[in-house]
């Protein structure tokens, strides 16, 4: 969705509303599309006095894999975003979303720079995830798997040391 910035600030209208879904397939956060469903944008963008500023609430449904045991994660996650909108780059403010070249407000770009911007890293299907066992590959949260676990070959002087005794 773009919005004509000149248009708006010209219109007698203090508010436009924005209220939207918005695919986004191919946004990749991590190496991984997570955003299979629509997001969905609300908002508007006000003016007072030449000065512009957009608000926008965005709920993305996510779908990804838990990073320890590589479960399927279905969530929804909620974005907020607001600041002033500008075309004077000198009086620009560090937070200020900037109209491109043509006078136009992109919000769908707002919006992906947001989502990748305030995604975590790396998901767990639950906080004490116990992963999967490096050697079977079983599910740890399911029981233990059996494999007998390796030394650590960093304390083998000091397993030596306990031997003698």
């Amino acid at each position: 969705m773009k919005i004509q910035y000149h248009k708006f600030l010209n219109d007698p209208e203090p508010f436009v509303p924005i209220s939207y879904d918005l695919p986004l397939p191919e946004l990749e956060i991590n190496g991984e599309h997570m955003f299979k469903e629509p997001v969905h944008v609300e908002g508007k963008l006000t003016k007072e006095t030449g000065i512009a500023r957009i608000d926008l609430t965005i709920t993305a449904p996510v779908s990804t894999i838990c990073a320890r045991c590589a479960k399927p994660l279905s969530f929804t996650h909620e974005s907020q975003f607001s600041a002033d909108v500008t075309d004077d780059m000198q009086t620009m403010d560090i937070e200020a979303v900037v109209v491109d070249e043509s006078g136009e407000i992109d919000i769908d770009e707002i919006v992906s720079i947001c989502l990748v911007l305030d995604m975590d890293m790396v998901y767990y299907c639950k906080d004490d995830c116990k992963g999967l066992c490096p050697k079977c590959g079983k599910d740890l949260n399911e029981g233990p798997c059996g494999c007998k676990e390796d030394p650590d070959p960093r304390f083998s002087a000091l397993r030596a040391l306990l031997d003698k005794e």
